[in-house]
């Protein structure tokens, strides 16, 4: 009698894309997203060799693959002007808000416990006009707070010293760093996941050692982030829904 058939290896649960790059000098695998795996190929690898090495790895692509789906999505109504009672975002979560009265005329926000606690005097509440800016006041404030402690113990990490730090408005970028070696980020990096917003300060750090985006800068990066291609996928699917929180005027 002969032997049963084989079973046949499970399909894995995501879709791999292979791309060979002319630039790369080693095998790169790159999670962007919980369904997409792309596996980078120097041109003269050949294909037992990429197959071998897509495998060794699949228990790390398992793990970048669950830390995107357990990451909280930008919900759309974040757009919207802040009412005073919807959740508010910090580092991944949506915090509730409560309220409280306190004798100063002027409203304030602060975090408290794991939840946000909007202060007003009983006999002047807040206006409308006026919570979506203490919102946005409130969340620069810990993204400065963030963002010192972050860039404090990269310098210990990588040994690069930027000449300063800026918290602001940016839109076009998360993060910048100046000729002079000043890092800017932007204030909304706060309601990313923490190791989002400590990539993009990795990020900027290693362009004072390298001024542009070549294979010495992402492994410098990679060195120092090992999961970056994580982060950087996060920022793509997100971005566009926490660059329109809580929105001027």
């Amino acid at each position: 009698m002969s032997a049963p058939p084989e079973p046949p290896e499970p399909a894995p649960a995501y879709r791999l894309e292979t791309r060979i790059s002319a630039r790369a000098r080693r095998l790169r695998i790159e999670v962007r997203s919980a369904d997409t795996v792309t596996l980078v190929l120097p041109r003269r690898c050949s294909m037992p060799q990429a197959q071998a090495f897509l495998a060794q790895h699949q228990a790390w692509i398992e793990r970048q693959r669950q830390r995107l789906q357990a990451r909280p999505a930008v919900p759309t109504a974040a757009a919207a002007p802040w009412n005073g009672h919807t959740p508010l975002p910090l580092r991944g979560e949506w915090l509730p808000v409560t309220h409280a009265a306190h004798r100063y005329r002027h409203p304030a926000l602060r975090l408290q416990d794991g939840q946000w606690v909007l202060l007003s005097h009983p006999d002047h509440p807040p206006g409308h006009a006026a919570l979506t800016p203490l919102a946005r006041r409130a969340l620069i404030a810990e993204a400065c707070r963030t963002a010192e402690h972050l860039l404090h113990a990269a310098r210990a990490e990588t040994g690069l010293h930027p000449t300063g730090l800026r918290v602001s408005d940016t839109r076009a970028q998360w993060g910048s760093c100046s000729a002079r070696g000043v890092v800017q980020l932007c204030w909304r990096l706060v309601c990313a996941p923490p190791e989002v917003m400590r990539y993009v300060v990795i990020h900027e750090l290693c362009h004072l050692r390298h001024r542009n985006h070549g294979p010495q800068f992402w492994a410098l990066v990679a060195a120092h982030c090992p999961s970056y291609s994580a982060h950087r996928a996060w920022l793509r699917q997100e971005g566009a829904a926490l660059m329109r929180l809580l929105p001027k005027g």
